[in-house]
């Protein structure tokens, strides 16, 4: 049954996303999209949320610990958000999608100033996807966190979809080697380094030499 900030799936274009405003018994609901909010925009310039029907959205459903493997060896979305405590707007989500044999993978930015998409193929699709395959996060069920208190720093969250099913892993101020790994895979595609498993990098015009 859908519900007010459950995940669901547009089943028109296989996005996934959150819904955000919804009243049981109305026919339409808000729903945010996990990093398509402006290359997958549906409805001209606006940017998010969208507006759908609820018969064209599927609730999904997060599987256990015994089914994460199953759904990590058929992910076919990975989406990767991380909340920079001091710089909200850069704070970037990285999106992963296997269509077929290629990869889609989306780089933005908070307000959207950083906002690249790339469709990689062959060898690199392939780097991409193993790089996937090296985090192990199916193995990630409990939160990553530091044993010391931060007061600021930064959080982030990593969210594997499969048709109707889904698993998501987080962490606060630590970060596992594997996702940074991944994280410069992505980098090396072609599309800007998010982030490096602590600091935000996404450039900006008054950070422009962040990045090289």
């Amino acid at each position: 049954m859908l519900e007010e900030y459950g995940r669901v799936r547009v089943i028109e274009t296989g996005m996934y996303g959150t819904i955000v405003d919804w009243r049981p018994g109305d026919n339409h609901c808000e729903v945010e999209l996990d990093g398509w909010q402006h290359e997958g925009q549906i409805d001209g310039g606006r940017r998010f949320p969208y507006t759908f029907m609820v018969t064209g959205l599927e609730e999904l459903i997060e599987v256990g610990r015994e089914g994460r493997r199953a759904l990590f060896d058929d992910f076919d979305t990975l989406v990767v958000s991380s909340r920079c405590y001091m710089d909200l707007f850069r704070s970037p989500t990285i999106v992963i999608r296997r269509i077929g044999n290629d990869v889609e993978v989306i780089v933005q930015s908070w307000g959207l100033d950083t906002n690249e998409k790339k469709t990689v193929r062959g060898s690199e699709a392939a780097i991409v996807v193993s790089s996937v395959f090296a985090t192990h996060a199916d193995r990630w069920v409990d939160l990553f966190a530091p044993e010391y208190a931060v007061s600021d720093g930064y959080l982030w969250t990593m969210t594997v979809y499969s048709g109707s099913r889904f698993f998501a892993c987080e962490g606060g101020n630590v970060t596992p080697v594997e996702l940074v790994d991944l994280l410069y895979a992505v980098a090396d595609v072609g599309l800007p380094l998010a982030w490096d498993g602590g600091a935000i990098l996404l450039p900006d015009e008054s950070k422009s030499d962040d990045i090289q």
